[in-house]
Order: structure tokens, then sequence, then C-alpha cells
């Protein structure tokens, strides 16, 4: 029987695709968990939080938070997180990302207090923003600071093996959301659509980096009644793409921000979903959209790309700059000519590669090796 291990995990919001991992973690035995939020939301996020689902232990750190528009990120320092580490007394405290003064302050606490710390990191060569000699020397003493590391997949696995990272101490806790709710919902729902055309989604913020114009410009090609495109989310280019998309005429809906409960209905009705981005750390909107059974057309710009994409099966990768094959791409699944696996077959497939207790196995493996269990 393993022994018991009280860990901390430092991070920056109580995002709702976290909560389900962080109850998982809370619920496996001889495990104490307590979670340290930066700040209860950030600027550019639509969010609510619902406190009382939460199944562990939590703490708002005094401090403050203010959003870069130029890492297009917030940075936050909380005061007085050392005192809850002393008084806490955990085993071990995974640090999320290197870009927080906090996560900095609690690695000055871990080489003091002898705590052993373990770096959580979604970061990799796509998905860096700034990248000169300081800030890959940053990259390197987060990395070095660590006992034992958490990768998001295979690709940030990799970068934190080229920042110093030991690999037989790196350990994959697959970015994921909970696969079997919205596996659950998906084949719960019910609907007769009247729609004839190819529905095309996308969930997510409207920022330049989304790349979600390059998608307007493929479709111009193709027949606007073979195709319609659904865009679920709000943002500073809102303006910008429904100006766009005008010559697109009625083959385009914006339906703005919708909470997470209720993207169930649209990723199930669409025939397939789209993540065109020139830069992105993962894409959690793909692990939802295959836990519903949609097949995803992924930027090979998304970290999320190798482990998630089985390509003709559950959906294809394209070049993140090329209008043209993706446009390609497009009219292949408009004519038929290309499909993938049935609905049901992509959502086993997803609960069996990427559900929640598949992260919580690598976090508990990572932990133990931190700390020599």
């Amino acid at each position: 029987m393993a022994n018991s291990i009280d860990i901390g995990i430092v991070t920056n919001i109580p995002s709702p695709y976290r909560i389900p991992l962080f109850n998982s973690i809370a619920r496996r035995d001889n495990i104490s968990l307590t979670i340290y939020f930066m700040d209860v939301t950030e600027k550019n996020r639509s969010w609510t939080v619902s406190p009382e689902e939460w199944e562990f232990e939590y703490v708002f750190l005094d401090g403050s938070t203010w959003y870069s528009s130029i890492l297009d990120r917030s940075i936050s320092v909380s005061w007085g997180v050392i005192p809850r580490f002393r008084k806490a007394s955990h085993d071990v405290i995974v640090v999320g990302g290197y870009n927080h003064t906090t996560c900095w302050i609690t690695f000055a606490y871990s080489k003091f207090s002898g705590t052993p710390v373990v770096p959580w990191s979604g970061a990799w060569s796509g998905s860096i923003r700034i990248n000169n000699s300081v800030m890959n020397t940053v990259r390197q003493m987060f990395t070095q600071l660590g006992q034992a590391w958490i990768a998001y997949g295979s690709q940030s696995a990799s970068a934190l093996s080229s920042w110093g990272a030991d690999e037989s101490r790196t350990h994959i806790g697959i970015n994921t959301v909970s696969v079997e709710e919205f596996k659950r919902a998906a084949e719960s729902y019910s609907h007769e659509s009247a729609e004839d055309r190819f529905t095309l989604l996308y969930v997510g913020q409207l920022i330049a980096r989304k790349n979600v114009e390059l998608v307007l410009d493929a479709l111009e090609p193709i027949p606007k009644s073979d195709i319609q495109f659904i865009v679920v989310g709000d943002g500073p280019r809102e303006s910008f793409l429904r100006n766009q998309a005008d010559t697109l005429g009625n083959s385009v809906e914006f339906k703005g921000f919708v909470e997470r409960d209720q993207l169930y209905s649209y990723y199930t009705e669409a025939d397939a979903f789209i993540l065109p981005s020139r830069n992105e750390v993962w894409g959690l909107v793909v692990n939802e959209a295959l836990a519903c059974g949609t097949p995803a057309i992924v930027s090979d710009q998304c970290g999320c790309a190798p482990d998630l994409i089985r390509e003709g099966f559950n959906g294809s990768v394209f070049e993140s700059d090329e209008q043209d094959n993706l446009t390609e791409t497009l009219e292949e699944l408009v004519t038929g000519s290309q499909t993938f696996a049935p609905p049901r077959q992509i959502r086993k497939d997803a609960t069996q590669r990427f559900d929640i207790g598949t992260s919580v196995d690598g976090f508990i493996r990572a932990c133990q090796d931190a700390v020599g269990q």
C-alpha cells in the first residue's frame, strides 16, 4: 500500500475544466490535497465558478493580478503564500507555470524548506510566444528546480527534457476534461436536425492567435449551400470577424459566449469541430468535441494534436498557415470523400485514452517520484 501524500498545488484560477481534475485527485486514497488559487478569475475569461461542487481544500491567496496583452496572459503576485505553506507542511508542491511571481516565491520556499517541488507545464516549441535567451534561461531555471515533472502531453514532455528535466521522472498527466461527463451528455442528447448542410463548429475566444479568420477564408470557395460555420465564443476580434463573414452570407452564425454546461448540444449537432490556432498550448475544446463523438480538424500548432488526433479516425491535422490545405480538407468533408469513425467509436476512444483518471495517474506518479516513494 502506498504511503499517504499531502499535496499542495499552486495555480492561477479555478478554471471549470480544472475542477474535475482536482476533485478526482482528492478522491484518491491516501491523498490530501490543497489548491492555492492566485485569483478568482482573469480579465480575458468569462467563466463562472461553483465552489459548492469542489471536493478539495482550497485557498484564495491575497495579492494582485494584472493582464498583459503582450503576453496574452495574466500575471499574479500573491502575498502570504509562504506562511500558508509553513502551516500546511505539504509533502510536495506542484507549481503550474513560470509566468507568475507567486510560482517563484514557491520555488524559493521549496529551496529553503526542503519541500520537493513538481513543475507542471504545457509549454512546447510551438506555444512559446517570446523566444529569446532571457526567457529560455527562465524556462530552464523553472524546470531544473523540480524533483519530478508533470507534462500536459508528449510535446511538453519533450520541451521539459530540452530544458533539463529528467525524462525518467517526467510524467504525462494528459491535459483533459471530464471525458465521461461529456460522453454521457452527448449520448443522452437527442436532436433531429433539418439542416442539410455540413455543420462546422468552432468554440473558443475570438482573439488573433485563434486564427478564426483562416477558416472564413478557407470557406470562400465552398458553395454556401453546402456548409454552415457555427462560432461559439466572444472576444475583441468579434466585430472584425463578423465583417469578414458578411461575404459568406447566412453560412456563418455567431452564438456568443456559451456556458460550459450548454456546450454539449453544439458539439453533438456539429459534423466536425475545428481549432485553427496559430499558437496553442493545448486546446481542451478538442478533448470536449471528441468526448462528444465529434471529429476534430486541428491546426499543427495546437499542443494536443499528436496526443489526441488519430488521423482519419477521429479527425485530421492541417498546417496552420495553409489556407488551401484547409479548404481542400473542408471540401473533402462536405463532399463525403473524407469520413471518420462513427461518434460512438470516437467517444469510446476518448474515454479509453484521455479520461480524467489517466491525468490523475500521471499527477500522483510525479508526486510519488518527488518524495521518493
